[in-house]
């Protein structure tokens, strides 16, 4: 079985636990949308608003996002997202931001798409260092110890 579903899968599920919990102090009503759902992950009804959550389980060591937008020829992430707003988490924090100032972040650095293979997929991203992306975010949360638990 591929390290997908053995190890990127629950990773990946594991930080949208946290952000949810974090969302529902605030909006109960907030739900993890069940199955492959590409375009985002957390739906809240009481603002109509959508949330998408990326994890990257190596920028604290790279000092960069990786911001995917196509695996193997096909449209993702970043150019399929209909979310109004993402999470990016590295090992230390939680950058909230719009796909919009990703995408200003990503034009006013001059940030190119680059090619990469992993795990014998062909991606295309956007590698942007965190400094520049933390200028662009609403919001950073740093992880308290209870939710540095939860995902490891």
């Amino acid at each position: 079985m591929s390290n997908f579903y053995n190890r990127d899968l629950p990773y990946g599920e594991a930080g949208e636990k946290v952000v949810l919990d974090l969302i529902k102090l605030k909006y109960p009503k907030a739900h993890k949308i069940i199955g492959n759902h590409s375009e985002y992950d957390i739906m809240i009804p009481e603002t109509n608003k959508t949330v998408e959550v990326k994890r990257d389980a190596i920028s604290h060591l790279t000092g960069n996002a990786f911001i995917e937008t196509r695996c193997n020829g096909i449209e993702s992430g970043l150019n399929i997202t209909t979310a109004d707003y993402w999470t990016y988490m590295t090992n230390e924090k939680i950058c909230l931001i719009t796909p919009h100032d990703i995408r200003l972040c990503i034009e006013h650095n001059n940030i190119n798409e680059t090619g990469h293979l992993i795990q014998g997929k062909e991606i295309d991203a956007y590698v942007i260092p965190l400094k520049f992306l933390y200028n662009y975010c609403i919001k950073t949360y740093s992880l308290d110890e209870e939710q540095l638990c939860q995902l490891n």
